[in-house]
């Protein structure tokens, strides 16, 4: 299968990995309950390990990989704690961090991980749209505690969102021709890659919070259909293998 434009130019190696993981993430966010947590940590890990093989497969740095683990890891274990089900949980104490970083809370490095990427933007593309995504996911980490940490994570969240827009790699020519060719509502509706969206909006709309929003749903959604059996199985509060 020929990969994309995006993961060609390396700029979405890691989102289009991740895609699984961001998906679950959003639907660990609506569950009320969740039976077994043991087995949505196995379930998890797989997935992670599933992450840095396609991350590498799609020509991702060694460095990036192991960055966005650390990120995705934070991400996963702030949203299950946040929960009603998985703070009442043994997470805490067997967390992704732990597992995978012998850490604890990635609360602040994360963030760490983002002023390093924000020196220079065109370089770190891949990981900027990666925390790009878990920001509008709702990752929080050390905001969530600070005074106003809300009011400044919004502006980081447009900060982020402008860099990404200004920072996104030009489509070949062979693409160009064939987005002039389409039209916008069209290619959303049959989801065409990332980078006909940025496209065909981004210039204009790219200093806009809610664009971000939306540009997270056309990403997201098409991985949401691909993992409908685990979603069947958050639902009834099981995962299976």
């Amino acid at each position: 299968m020929q990969a994309n434009a995006e993961i060609a130019d390396g700029s979405d190696a890691l989102v289009a990995a991740a895609n699984p993981l961001l998906a679950l993430v959003a639907q660990l966010r609506d569950a009320v309950d969740f039976a077994d947590v043991a087995q949505l940590r196995s379930e998890v890990i797989e997935q992670i390990h599933k992450f840095e093989e396609a991350a590498v497969r799609n020509g991702a740095a060694a460095g990036d990989v192991q960055a966005a683990r650390y990120i995705l890891c934070s991400v996963i274990d702030e949203t299950v704690m946040t929960t009603p089900w998985g703070a009442a949980s043994d997470w805490s104490t067997s967390s992704l961090l732990n597992r995978f970083h012998n850490e604890t809370w990635g609360g602040e490095k994360v963030f760490a991980i983002l002023d390093r990427v924000k020196a220079d933007p065109r370089k770190n593309i891949a990981l900027l749209k990666l925390i790009d995504f878990v920001l509008l996911l709702g990752f929080e980490g050390m905001h969530r505690v600070l005074d106003n940490g809300r009011e400044r994570l919004a502006d980081l969240r447009d900060e982020v969102g402008q860099l990404v827009g200004r920072n996104l790699p030009p489509p070949t020519s062979e693409l160009s021709a064939h987005w002039q060719g389409v039209g916008a509502e069209k290619a959303l509706r049959s989801f065409f890659p990332l980078w006909i969206v940025f496209a065909a909006a981004g210039f204009l709309l790219v200093t806009m919070y809610s664009f971000h929003r939306y540009r997270l749903a056309v990403e997201v959604a098409p991985v949401v259909e691909r993992m409908q059996a685990l979603e069947n199985t958050i639902a009834s509060g099981a995962v299976r293998p």
